[in-house]
């Protein structure tokens, strides 16, 4: 628990020169391309992040997905890991003999199959929420801001703002939906709201609440994409009352121990044999 404090003191140390490093980058892009665009029993339980697939034959639809992420096309790789960490937990069991009867893996199956299992694993588990009933992204993130003058008649200093990706939290929608680095320029739903900090952003998706499906302007990887998401429930591990206290971090460890041993009785054995 030291240790995971010290490196969320680390990770909030880091994030104003961070924010001030890719604040400079996505500004002078942006100018550059002239675009900007232990749960209760009763209510107070998180339901699961995924619906059960629709699909007519989900083991092939899976057994698709999964040999995607092994093929040369780098959109492909992307669409498929998408759509595997969408799965909902009741279609681990598939996925599992899908991996089984790919063995050996290759190199790109191997790396990402552990980030798969935890999400779709975790987004089934259980957990206290808030009882107001808050959205929830579950990302940790930086503000990053500038300000520069558009051109016209009216030559005002304008402040653009974004939301740095830093890192999500498995089980929650952000992991699914957002990517190390991504940067949110805009709440498609919520135009009005600016990104000029973290808090804005956090009310603005907290009020949407549970279950809200929200629209995202991305940039990611030099391109402009729109994300969508269904909000996740929000913790009473991660409301304001409990901000000074370590229950976040006692929610993810006890979250992380429940898929260590369900990685360890399910997919461990696949990874003592050698990846092609």
């Amino acid at each position: 628990m030291k240790r995971q404090r010290e490196k969320d003191n680390s990770r909030r140390r880091a994030v104003q020169p961070l924010g001030a490093i890719a604040g400079a980058m996505l500004f002078a892009w942006i100018l550059a391309r002239g675009t900007w665009g232990a749960p209760k029993a009763d209510t107070d339980v998180a339901a699961p992040t995924t619906q059960p697939s629709q699909v007519a034959d989900p083991a092939a639809q899976i057994k698709t997905w999964f040999a995607n992420l092994a093929s040369p096309d780098a959109d492909r790789r992307s669409e498929a890991f998408d759509n595997l960490m969408g799965l909902s937990p009741d279609e681990l069991p598939r996925l599992r003999k899908v991996v089984e009867q790919t063995r050996p893996l290759a190199p790109a199956q191997a790396a990402v199959l552990r980030e798969i299992v935890t999400q779709v694993f975790l987004s089934g588990q259980p957990y206290e929420i808030e009882p107001a009933g808050g959205g929830f992204l579950g990302i940790h993130l930086a503000a990053i801001s500038d300000t520069f003058s558009p051109r016209g008649p009216d030559d005002l200093p304008v402040r653009r703002g974004g939301i740095l990706v830093l890192e999500a939290i498995p089980g929650f929608v952000g992991a699914r939906a957002l990517r190390e680095n991504d940067i949110i320029l805009s709440i498609i739903d919520r135009p009005n709201v600016q990104l000029l900090d973290r808090v804005s952003f956090a009310l603005a998706v907290t009020g949407m609440g549970a279950g809200a499906i929200v629209h995202f302007q991305v940039l990611r990887q030099g391109r402009i994409i729109e994300v969508s998401a269904k909000l996740s429930h929000r913790p009473a591990a991660a409301t304001e009352a409990a901000m000074f206290t370590d229950a976040m971090d006692r929610l993810i460890l006890n979250r992380s121990r429940a898929v260590d041993e369900y990685w360890q009785k399910s997919f461990a054995a696949f990874f003592r044999e050698a990846v092609s």
